[in-house]
């Protein structure tokens, strides 16, 4: 079959399956992300292979087109360097005119995410087993110069014949060759990545054994040990917060996982060569005792005060996790093999060695009466073995913080003077600005009192508009409240004068100007309130019109009122009040004049209301009230004879 290069896919239009790259003949596609994979047939070596295909999306161009094509062609270098049974194959890097193809190893089978996902979690011996052949395959990468950057389920492929195989080597960084990310920037997959990574740091082989031991505990637990919901969480919990507990790893799996996902990369293992031995290690910490080579068994195992001999199988001691010592010398009589204690009145004979066997040492002895009618040397050594090196169990150092406990201290501090010294620094401000304020407050005030004096003295002499144009013209330059509400008190009265003169010469409209303008300059002032109250009562006497009279008796109430609220004198309060209830007399007097006796009524009952305080004023409402009633009755009256004479 021939396949034309017009039939070819075109990385910029993703939407249809090619049908072939270079030689390979595309069957389907199998995954997309990044880069597209296929399923192809190499004809010439008639085989299955995977062919993964550089995906470039439309608008890219220049140097990030250049960058994406180096990348891709980096990853087909750093796993084609590669050549081992747990890493995937890559057979060949091509091209294809515009299109960049990678050809690698068919695998058949599923991820361990698939495995994760389908079943929430592995078995701890068959997680460890998975692991142990992702280490192989990174330790053989490392030697080799590669870190793959991105360790994780969706990379780790199970195939059908149980074989594991590490993929994607997209993000990998070559030792020998050129760095392509620059300093800061930061690939790979937050939840499994090391702390030094997210923060850009230069990483080592170190950072993909932090990332086995994240994949490590999720398939142990079926979770993963740095949750978050977000990038932001998910980070800050890798590089500051401690590792999720472990409920279903044994302790000495446990112990391993911690070590290889230490935040300090120092406190991890040195190489995956040295995981796979702690993980070895741990597992035949698990795995079940051998049995009692002397056959006996004790019915109650913590009560040994009568048995006559004591075996104890001593504990494995995980390797790798310190330096191994020098064993102690054969133990004398009388004295625990291990502790150094007497085991309960027992005589143990010299000679006391231990057998390979048990990956310590079990004792026996050439005395055949300590262990009955066993053989007192069954493994046939005669007595003679010499003791071996036992290495001593060190617990891993705790984790540390990436920011040391000196460095705290000293930023605790540092911080803590930078407050103080900060705050003395705002006070001192705070006290020299109110230092500075009051002085030039004094400063104002003074020069503001002497011009007051000096206007006071000089408009004395002068007729009220002089004093008036003076006082406005000083109250330009004075600042200090104080004084301004002085000379305001002074400015009012002079409007007042001035109003006075005007309503002295009848002109009742500059008049009200004047003392609207004394109320606005000292309100406080109730005077310049009766005043202008009068000179609406003046006005109201001498107009013909009743229309206008009511505005003008209406206005001098309005004034009353609003003076009455602004004091808190109860003599003038009471003034105000009768001011205001004559004015409602002398209003109803005017409404009964022209016969209206409700209207008239009920400017009495107002006057009633402002409860004046002069005993004719009361009598005087009393009384008009009675007329005005008699009169309405009278007038009611009258209407109804009118309408019954009526034919």
């Amino acid at each position: 079959m021939e396949f034309r290069s017009s039939d070819k896919y075109s990385p910029i239009e993703m939407n249809s399956t090619p049908t072939s790259l270079g030689k390979y003949q595309i069957i389907r596609e199998i995954a997309r992300s990044n880069d597209i994979v296929y399923e192809a047939y190499d004809p010439q070596m008639n085989r299955r292979v995977a062919v993964k295909e550089l995906a470039i999306m439309k608008g890219v161009a220049g140097q990030q087109l250049q960058d994406r094509i180096d990348r891709f062609k980096r990853e087909a270098r750093a796993a084609g360097t590669i050549s081992h049974p747990n890493i995937m194959t890559v057979y060949e890097l091509g091209e294809d005119g515009d299109h960049y193809y990678i050809a690698m190893e068919f695998l058949d089978g599923c991820t361990l995410r698939n495995e994760i996902d389908t079943k929430g979690s592995l078995p701890e011996d068959r997680a460890v087993k998975i692991a142990i052949e992702v280490l192989k395959g990174l330790a053989f990468a490392h030697s080799k110069g590669v870190i793959h950057r991105d360790v994780k389920p969706d990379n780790i492929q199970i195939l059908t014949d149980g074989r594991i195989k590490l993929t994607d080597f997209g993000i990998a960084r070559l030792t020998f060759e050129p760095n392509l990310t620059m300093d800061g920037q930061v690939f790979g997959t937050p939840s499994y990545m090391s702390p030094e990574q997210i923060i850009g740091k230069e990483i080592d082989a170190r950072s993909d054994i932090f990332s086995l031991g994240v994949v490590l505990y999720e398939t142990i637990e079926g979770r993963k040990p740095f949750p978050g919901d977000s990038v932001v969480s998910i980070t800050h919990a890798i590089t500051s917060l401690k590792m999720q507990p472990t409920t279903a790893a044994s302790y000495a799996v446990s112990q391993v996982i911690e070590r290889a996902v230490d935040k300090v990369p120092p406190m991890r293992f040195a190489s995956a060569e040295e995981m796979i031995s702690a993980l070895e290690v741990a597992v035949s910490a698990n795995a079940p005792q051998p049995p009692n080579p002397y056959g006996y068994q004790d019915p109650d195992p913590y009560n040994y005060q009568n048995q006559p001999g004591y075996y104890a199988p001593p504990m494995q001691q995980p390797q790798n996790y310190g330096p191994a010592i020098q064993a102690p010398p054969p133990v004398i009589a009388g004295q625990a093999p291990y502790y150094g204690q007497p085991i309960y009145g027992q005589q143990m004979p010299p000679q006391v060695y231990v057998p390979q066997q048990y990956g310590g040492q079990v004792p026996y002895s050439q005395n055949p009466q300590m262990y009955g009618n066993y053989s007192p040397d069954p493994y046939g050594l005669n007595g003679t073995v010499p003791m071996q090196q036992v290495p001593v169990y060190y617990p891993p150092p705790p984790s540390r913080s990436l920011i040391s406990q000196e460095t705290r201290e000293f930023l605790g501090k540092l911080f803590t003077t930078l407050l103080i010294g900060l705050t003395v620094i705002v006070v001192l401000f705070l006290i020299i600005r109110s230092i500075a304020q009051t002085i030039q407050v004094s400063s104002q005030e003074q020069s503001d009192q002497n011009v007051a004096s000096a206007v006071n003295n000089e408009i004395n002499p002068l007729p009220v508009s002089q004093k008036i144009d003076r006082l406005n013209a000083a109250l330009q330059t004075i600042k200090s409240p104080v004084i301004r509400y002085q000379e305001n008190e002074k400015l009012g009265q002079c409007y007042a004068d001035l109003a006075e003169q005007s309503f002295q010469s009848r002109d009742y409209d500059s008049a009200e100007s004047w003392f609207q303008v004394a109320q606005e300059k000292d309100p406080t002032n109730i005077s310049f309130a009766i005043q202008l109250s009068q000179v609406y009562n003046t006005v109201a006497q001498q107009v013909q019109d009743v229309q206008q009279k009511s505005m003008l008796w209406n206005k001098t109430i309005q004034t009353c009122q609003t003076a009455e609220e602004t004091t808190q004198d109860d003599n003038q309060k009471q003034q105000l009040a009768n001011s205001a209830a004559m004015t409602s007399v002398s209003w109803a007097q005017s409404l009964a004049k022209s016969g209206n006796l409700f209207d008239a009524r009920q400017k009495l009952i107002q006057a009633q209301n402002f409860d004046p305080s002069e005993p004719g004023l009361s009598g005087q409402i009393r009384r008009l009230l009675r007329e005005y009633e008699n009169r309405s009755i009278e007038a009611s009256s009258s209407q109804n004879v009118s309408s019954q004479e009526s034919p």
